[in-house]
């Protein structure tokens, strides 16, 4: 403690990456920690600026192995490793920063899934150095899904001496049980963000001509859009008099939903403009009239807007999470799964058939005078936003 206040260092920290999930979920969980303790002393450790250098991602992993087989074992042993290991894989000030802290946060923001040293050993290491070394450390806001077998003893030892630990939505309770791991249901820090007050239109472009239907990758990669729900996402557009809306940071996509949408009928597709924050996303998300895609966030961020999603495989389970959390009653559809697809997002449509003519520039309110409500869901989403104040929900349990 200096001068009365808490030292707290955030590693891992994803919120100045080009990704409005990451963006979200990280400035909303400064939020929740500034408002969880006046006067916090916070520094952040963005996970860009860990590592020093090229050289060092490649010791990390050669290294990975050693690492792993550590938090596994958790004997005295494991100290004298992380001390002599870790130092080598991380930049000296963020190395000073979390010695210095008195309380280390590791924030995975999303997937631990084993696959490579930095979304494993190298996303553990940092706060498991400290915790090892005598420090309080908690892990907060992760979605735990290892898709490589093996790692469940090592992740399990690496968090067993946190003395907090949370994960995002329902299905990684379940699998932190199964590996023997206790972890507390606490809601995604992007809940918390509110859309930006200000014209929605300035985050499209081209200028919209219709109500949207925003289309979204998936973490799965860009070639996902040519499986086919794009394209059928554009016929439907087209039918009902929608404009596509492609919701993407970098080119590639965009190139290839203009094909598609010139395949179906020379549609025009309009593109939320490169370099919009997450806040201004969240203004064009309340104003759609459908988003389908694979992205968790996005689909997130519907549901506090009251707009109707469907959504897609994300390569783990956080997306099927994301429904069971909320009670949403359209289930997640495969990329091929064509017809179901189209049935759904006709669902979509049928159910909001009362609020459509309001859809169009502006949210219709519910009759309480809260949010923008689409009658395609089980109730109002107002609800939703108060689990940003940690209030508990109805499938939020320790």
């Amino acid at each position: 403690m200096a001068g009365g206040s808490l030292k707290v260092c955030v590693a891992g920290w994803t919120g100045d990456r080009a990704n409005w999930g990451c963006q979200a979920t990280s400035h909303g969980l400064l939020e929740d920690l500034k408002e969880a303790a006046e006067g916090l002393d916070l520094q952040v450790l963005p996970a860009t600026l860990l590592h020093r250098t090229s050289f060092q991602r490649r010791l990390g992993r050669l290294v990975s192995p050693v690492l792993l087989r550590a938090m596994a074992d958790g004997r005295p042993g494991a100290a004298r490793i992380a001390d002599r290991v870790v130092p080598r894989l991380y930049r000296p000030d963020a190395l000073r920063a979390a010695l210095g802290a008195d309380l280390v946060v590791q924030t995975a923001e999303g997937n631990l899934d084993g696959l490579t040293f930095d979304s494993s050993a190298g996303m553990l290491a940092l706060a498991w150095r400290a915790r090892r070394r005598g420090q309080p450390a908690i892990s907060l806001n992760q979605t735990l899904f290892l898709a490589r077998d093996g790692l469940e003893r090592a992740v399990a030892g690496a968090y067993r001496d946190f003395a907090f630990h949370t994960v995002r939505e329902p299905r990684s309770v379940e699998y932190c049980s199964r590996i023997g791991l206790e972890a507390a249901l606490v809601p995604d820090a992007a809940f918390r963000a509110d859309p930006a007050d200000e014209d929605w239109r300035r985050f499209v472009e081209p200028q919209p001509r219709a109500p949207l239907l925003i289309v979204t990758g998936s973490p799965l990669g860009t070639d996902v859009l040519r499986t086919g729900y794009t394209r059928e996402a554009a016929e439907f557009a087209q039918r009902r008099g929608l404009q596509v809306c492609g919701a993407f940071w970098q080119e590639k996509p965009r190139r290839i939903v203009s094909e598609i949408c010139r395949e179906v009928g020379g549609l025009e597709p309009t593109f939320v403009r490169p370099g919009t924050d997450f806040r201004r996303l969240s203004a064009v998300l309340r104003e759609a009239a459908l988003v389908v895609g694979g992205r968790y966030h996005t689909a997130l961020k519907s549901a506090v807007a009251g707009t109707p999603f469907v959504l897609l495989p994300s390569g783990t389970h956080k997306s099927e999470g994301l429904i069971e959390m909320l009670g949403y009653p359209l289930p997640v559809r495969g990329f091929e799964d064509l017809k179901g697809c189209d049935r759904t997002w006709r669902r979509c449509w049928t159910a909001g058939a009362s609020c459509r003519s309001c859809c169009w520039p502006g949210p219709p309110r519910s009759a309480s005078g809260g949010g923008r409500w689409c009658p395609c869901w089980p109730e109002p989403t107002a609800s939703y936003r108060t689990w940003t104040k940690h209030e508990p929900g109805p499938n939020t349990a320790p």
